[in-house]
């Protein structure tokens, strides 16, 4: 193929595949327009509190693009306080209901090809994906490896510490029908692990914090315990040494 022929794209700062048709970016401007367009883009979901640039909002009229201004609405709320942003003596630099309103426009799918914007693509655009990680049972350790990939040096402990307290049972996900299939495969796929477990949990008995588990069942503590609040620390086989107990004046 003759070089000529190949398209030079400019991607915005911050871009990146969430799921299948949620995509994550800072704010574009008129030179990522034409990558952009390649999305084919139903939402764009804008969570900062400032008013897009007029190329923007002219560039989503013309593609008839739905840009939600989630950020700016909820500020000038007259119950802001109570719905949305917190005042600047707080630490959480935004509130639950705000997340919440965001997750409930990302996880209907008729919003789909959507985009999550923020000004910078790090803060509040991590924070959202971060709960939506916690939507889908990722580890946290994952879920703030995710975080601070894109966030780098720019990282901030008030976000990641938003993420790790985010309730998920704020989000109500009972409009199956509307749930994109990424999220109800993978729920579904949650439910039928669980059940399997239950199912087998009648292998292992229990008694004194002693686990006896039979010749046949080869299966290891954190398949048996990961549903179980009720759960060993460590495995009953574990043996120490000597050598390896910490003393208390060790650092």
């Amino acid at each position: 193929m003759d070089g000529s022929s190949w398209i030079s794209f400019n991607i915005p700062e911050a871009f990146g595949l969430v799921e299948n048709g949620v995509y994550r970016s800072s704010l574009p401007d008129e030179q990522h327009f034409s990558y952009i367009k390649t999305l084919n883009l139903k939402t764009i979901l804008f969570l900062s509190q400032e008013v897009p640039v007029k190329s923007m909002q002219t560039y989503v009229t013309n593609e008839k693009i739905k840009l939600i201004n989630l950020g700016l609405n909820l500020h000038h709320h007259p119950n802001t306080l109570q719905r949305g942003i917190m005042d600047s003596s707080s630490w959480r630099h935004c509130r639950d209901e705000m997340i919440q309103e965001a997750l409930s426009i990302i996880l209907n799918k008729e919003t789909h090809p959507i985009m999550i914007v923020c000004t910078s693509g790090l803060h509040l655009t991590g924070t959202v994906v971060g709960c939506i990680r916690r939507l889908q049972n990722w580890s946290l350790t994952s879920i703030l490896d995710e975080y601070e990939c894109y966030a780098g040096k720019e990282s901030r402990y008030s976000n990641q510490q938003f993420i790790e307290l985010f309730d998920p049972d704020l989000v109500p996900l009972s409009h199956q029908n509307l749930l994109p299939s990424w999220l109800v495969s993978q729920r579904e796929m949650m439910r039928k692990e669980k059940q399997y477990f239950i199912r087998n949990r009648s292998n292992i008995i229990t008694k004194s914090n002693e686990v006896r588990m039979s010749e046949k069942d080869k299966r290891l503590a954190f398949q048996e315990y990961y549903y179980c609040e009720d759960g060993p620390l460590i495995s009953n086989k574990s043996t120490f040494t000597e050598d390896s107990i910490v003393e208390e004046d060790d650092d």
